[in-house]
């Protein structure tokens, strides 16, 4: 009888349990983390613990193994259950216990729900048993690493998922007896028993769980010793020389950040180690966690001949990821929907540090080249979306990401300082940081918090700049007098969107006319802004607006300005002047206002007597696209023997290797004719060597794709070889990988895509990029662009399994070398039959495919 009694108690247990379940808002429990979801637990929980513990397996077939007790305290008075996230098969919960005895769960669309009744209020503690998934583990056989952003630490262990939640994780990893382990914390104790080791690791600081982070495997690691503190960089580079080349400017990059960051914020660092680990081929540039900042190995061991471009790249990449360390893991965003705040802090922080060790760069140039044009490219299409998006749920965060969060928001935070003025910002700053420490915060705070410091309309300005998409277009007409004698200019600003919506802004206006120049200061308020001129009865010779770059939009220049400019261009002084004039004209040629072939000719006129190394770039890149995306066919062919003549005369002569490098890289990658590739191959051959410029392997390596990609005879032999010239393991499995896309051989590349479907052979990110860009080259779109559809159909699950940034980069890689109307085709065929595709993702198909529709029409005009 007592036995019934306890089966029956247990019956109305598990009852209460499941209906209690059912009740749930379905809100709260569909896949991802809603809004609502969110919002509930930020009420429900807080004082948040995780002890995790994880058995990494000698096979990458085999899966890894977890462990974790979750300490919190509980607002029962809320009566709902609490549910974690954990994105995995129901299988791969092993147990979950209370009080070390098993308990009733639901597990349902991702998540354990745990009734409320078997919670207690205040302290509980909850312990789950489970298998982690593979999808963010980014396993290898000799390494792994963890990465979480933004949404994905519960891909490996239950979590409450949300930047809001922040914990403090004490971790425990189980490993191959040769490898080594770093996590956020300190190591605090190594255990060695039957050839495993066991690293556990100090409780860090409160952190959200996507800067939670440990990294596995077979490491080298390299450590420096400054004053106040040691650094240990990890790394698998097997390159002695590179290594060697790079290590000091890596190490002093870092520390120099850390204290500038130190004493900008009046905050001494916040975490107890500071460390970085190199891994090879990772997905982004850099990732902020703190104690173990990963990279990508090619961002921060540079080759010999690296470009001052490159130079500046790397330095603004630490200095990032170093800020990021306060503006994002000290203070985080309270939802991912402002997950461009501590991208816009990082970046305009990287600007101020980074400045300063690099006093013979033009850095007011630097900003120029590095926000406006990316950010252009985005706001100047339909796709085009506001600094801060809507988020319903965290499983579209990845969406959110993209130029806009990277480029256009430091514009704007560039803005606000003009604004209020450097010191009044810092204030601000330092008091934002000071009143969330090891919390959350949004845009709004810091802005109500300098709202109090200024008498200027600062909500009035972040809301069209920070909520609304696109940006203003400027027209400029001459009015006249009852003489006819020009009296002033009338700037009018439009929005393209036809929405009706105003930026403020204050521009730079530059006039030129027989007696000089003059440039005036425009605050651009309303609908028209009048310019009074000085001289009432001089035509300008051409009028440019936004002559000092800083001014944001599409400036539509008058018919005599353009061709005044372009006549003059080579002649302008001011490299800043130049490189807005560069800008300017490029927006103009895509706006149909000027026609490609006058700005290809004009560019290049320029080029030969530009002597600054960053527009040298700029000018190099635009040269490139108008050659391949903006000339027909038949006149590109008639362009190339000139320009491979003119950029090998620029290559011999050039004074630096860095513009050397600039140089070759472009004139390798527009070779069409006879001579230019027998003068490809023989370099690649090591036939000629250029004085002052020193091939690396993978010069060799990128020399031997493009030869085959022009279908030559010995391809295949040339491949072979260089496949045995490479010594790295890693390196020779990428070679591999690529070559399927350069294969003169359709069945070869149709293979290679249709393994492109499974989610598996997508795993190395920046390889499949890398051979998508060769794979839709401009000399193969013709049998590509079959390849367009299916890669649009699969773009949903490519979001869901890539990491954040693949998605826009896949498109982008896809569409980069296609102009036909037969491309253009495809793209409409798909949106005219997908009206209800994700508003994200369909944003980010306009976004990628804008120049194709654009070039389809300025080529065929």
């Amino acid at each position: 009888m007592k036995k019934l009694n306890q089966l029956f108690l247990i019956l109305i247990l598990s009852s209460i349990l499941y209906s209690s379940c059912k009740e749930v808002n379905p809100k709260l429990i569909e896949p991802g983390v809603s809004k609502e979801l969110a919002l509930l637990r930020e009420k429900q929980l807080s004082d948040i613990t995780y002890f995790l513990s994880f058995t990494v397996p000698d096979s990458v077939n085999e899966k890894v193994q977890g462990h974790t007790i979750i300490e919190f305290n509980y607002n029962k008075d809320l009566n709902k259950p609490l549910i974690l996230d954990f994105r995995n098969p129901e299988s791969f919960v092993k147990s979950v216990k209370i009080d070390k005895k098993d308990i009733k769960y639901e597990f349902k669309n991702e998540h354990i729900i745990v009734g409320n009744k078997l919670l207690q209020k205040g302290k509980n503690k909850l312990e789950i048993e489970f298998t982690a998934g593979d999808r963010a583990l980014n396993r290898n056989a000799e390494y792994l690493y963890t990465l979480f952003v933004p949404d994905r630490a519960c891909t490996a262990f239950p979590s409450f998922d949300q930047p809001s939640l922040k914990a403090k994780f004490q971790t425990e990893i189980n490993v191959p007896g040769e490898w080594t382990s770093v996590a956020n914390s300190p190591l605090i104790d190594k255990k060695e028993e039957n050839n495993r080791s066991i690293y556990i690791f100090d409780k860090t600081e409160p952190i959200s769980t996507y800067i939670f982070s440990f990294v596995a495997g077979k490491f080298r690691s390299v450590s420096k010793t400054y004053d106040d503190r040691e650094i240990i960089m990890y790394h698998r580079e097997d390159e002695l020389d590179k290594l060697e080349n790079n290590i000091d400017k890596i190490f002093d990059l870092h520390y120099s950040s850390l204290k500038w960051l130190e004493e900008y914020t009046q905050i001494e660092y916040p975490f107890t180690k500071f460390d970085f680990v190199i891994i090879p081929s990772f997905q982004y540039s850099g990732m902020e966690h703190p104690g173990a900042i990963l990279y990508r190995d090619s961002r921060l061991f540079l080759e010999k001949n690296a470009t001052i471009r490159e130079e500046l790249n790397r330095a603004n990449l630490i200095a990032h990821e170093t800020a990021h360390i306060w503006f994002g893991d000290l203070v985080t965003m309270e939802w991912f929907s402002e997950v461009w705040l501590k991208e816009v802090f990082a970046n305009f922080m990287a600007g101020k540090i980074v400045n300063p060790q690099y006093p013979e760069v033009n850095h007011d140039l630097n900003f120029l080249i590095n926000h406006y044009p990316p950010s252009y490219s985005v706001d100047r299409t339909k796709g085009a979306n506001p600094i801060e998006q809507e988020l319903n749920n965290m499983k579209n965060a990845g969406t959110l990401y993209g130029s806009i969060i990277y480029h256009k928001a430091p514009i704007v935070m560039n803005q606000l300082e003009k604004i209020i003025g450097s010191e009044l910002l810092k204030e601000g700053i330092q008091e934002y940081l000071s009143q969330n420490i090891y919390g959350n915060a949004t845009w709004d705070d810091l802005i109500n918090i300098l709202d109090k410091k200024t008498v200027k309309d600062l909500k009035s300005w972040s809301h069209a700049w920070v909520y609304e998409p696109g940006m203003p277009h400027y027209n400029i007409q001459k009015a006249y007098n009852v003489n006819n004698n020009l009296e002033s200019m009338i700037i009018e600003q439009s929005d393209p969107a036809g929405k009706g919506k105003q930026w403020n802004q204050e521009i730079k206006v530059l006039l030129e006319n027989e007696k000089g120049t003059q440039e005036f200061q425009v605050e651009l308020k309303d609908t028209f802004s009048v310019i009074n001129l000085l001289e009432k009865n001089l035509t300008p010779e051409y009028v440019f607006p936004n002559s000092d770059g800083l001014g944001y939009g599409y400036f539509k220049l008058d018919s005599n300005s353009v061709q005044s400019i372009l006549n003059q261009l080579s002649e302008v002084e001011d490299p800043v002047l130049r490189c807005s004039m560069y800008i300017s004209l490029w927006e103009n040629m895509l706006n149909e206002n000027i026609d490609p072939n006058d700005l290809y000719e004009a560019f290049l006129e320029t080029l030969d007597s530009e002597n600054n190394p960053q527009n040298i770039n700029l000018l190099l890149g635009y040269i490139k696209s108008i050659y391949w995306k903006f000339t027909p066919n038949e006149h590109r062919t008639l362009l190339a023997k000139d320009l491979e003549s003119f950029l090998w005369g620029k290559v011999l002569k050039a004074d630096s290797p860095g513009l050397k490098s600039s140089f070759f890289k472009t004139y390798r990658s527009i070779i069409l004719t006879e001579n230019g590739i027998k003068n490809l191959y023989n370099l690649w051959k090591d036939k000629i060597e250029i004085s002052g410029l020193e091939f690396t392997e993978k010069d060799f390596t990128e020399i031997s794709f493009e030869l085959a990609l022009r279908n030559i005879p010995d391809s295949e032999s040339i491949l072979d070889k260089q496949y045995e010239r490479i010594k790295n393991n890693e390196k020779k499995n990428r070679f591999s990988f690529i070559r399927q896309a350069v294969s003169n051989q359709d069945e070869v590349r149709d293979n290679f895509f249709e393994k492109l479907k499974d989610e598996k052979n997508r795993e190395k990110e920046p390889w499949v990029i890398d051979a998508l860009y060769y794979l839709h080259h401009p000399l193969r779109t013709d049998r590509s662009v079959k390849y367009l559809r299916p890669s649009l159909d699969i773009l949903e699950e490519i979001q869901v399994t890539g990491d954040i940034f693949f998605p826009k980069r896949w498109l982008d890689a896809s569409f980069a070398g296609h102009t036909s109307i037969d491309a253009v085709t495809e793209i409409n065929l798909f949106l005219n039959e997908n009206p209800d595709f994700p508003e994200n993702l369909k944003n980010k198909i306009l976004q990628s495919t804008d120049l194709v529709f654009r070039a389809s029409i300025i080529s065929n005009e």
